[in-house]
């Protein structure tokens, strides 16, 4: 095969590897990435189904192209998103809920249920850097989706911006963020029962921890911008207590 050349895998039509998300985000060099999980890109299996679900439901093919067609542009549209809300001081899933807008396949989906696939997809990145193994930084050898991500990521400042196999110890300021979320609204462990696929009226019904954040948000965020998760805790709980 020549160097460079992106290679297609075709295991049995209807195998369950070729319906599987993780499957076709790893193609066609899985040693790119690190997921936490073997057989998934999220913490539960059914929340993969569900993103593929949305991808079918927009009309995208289970396939390696068909996920680099909708997942390519997703950190295409994040770049200027992050970077202009940054500026403004807004939180991450004010920066992901505008994303989400913007991508037909996930409009689909929870709230939760994208904020975990963006951020697990980060995460995939940040853990590969710790240990860096082939292709290293070989990027012609990459999936266009990580080649996307790691572009995204050094546009806004969630990673170092050169390359290098001695990687610096750094913090991801997104997952820090993430995390945050999660501990705060029960962001990552929302459960969504069913099928977890929504119609735009129904969103605001799914999510219920954002819109009790929202009532302090914006008093919230100017302050916050800079605190560590403990600090960012204590702080609301002081304004809780005052209430």
């Amino acid at each position: 095969m020549p160097p460079g050349k992106l290679r297609e895998i075709s295991p049995k039509s209807g195998s369950k590897l070729w319906q599987s998300l993780l499957f076709h985000l790893t193609l066609p060099n899985k040693m790119t990435v690190n997921y936490l999980g073997k057989k998934r890109v999220m913490s539960r299996s059914y929340r993969d189904k569900q993103v593929c679900d949305a991808l079918k439901a927009a009309g995208y093919d289970l396939s390696t192209a068909g996920l680099r067609q909708a997942f390519t542009p997703m950190f295409q549209i994040a770049t200027p998103v992050f970077i202009d809300a940054r500026a403004k001081h807004r939180d991450l899933w004010d920066m992901l809920a505008t994303v989400q807008q913007q991508l037909d396949w996930a409009r689909l989906l929870g709230f939760s249920v994208f904020f975990e696939l963006f951020t697990r997809l980060i995460e995939s990145r940040y853990r590969w850097e710790k240990r860096p193994v082939y292709p290293f930084f070989d990027y012609h050898l990459y999936n266009p989706i990580v080649v996307e991500l790691v572009k995204f990521r050094k546009a806004v400042g969630d990673c170092p911006q050169e390359d290098s196999l001695d990687v610096p110890d750094y913090t991801s300021w997104i997952l820090t963020d993430a995390e945050f979320y999660n501990e705060l609204a029960g962001g990552l462990d929302e459960e969504d029962g069913g099928t977890g696929m929504i119609q735009p009226d129904e969103r605001d019904d799914l999510i219920p921890p954002m819109q009790m954040m929202a009532i302090e948000k914006d008093d919230l965020v100017p302050s916050m911008e800079n605190m560590t998760i403990e600090k960012r805790e204590d702080h609301l709980v002081a304004m809780q207590l005052d209430d």
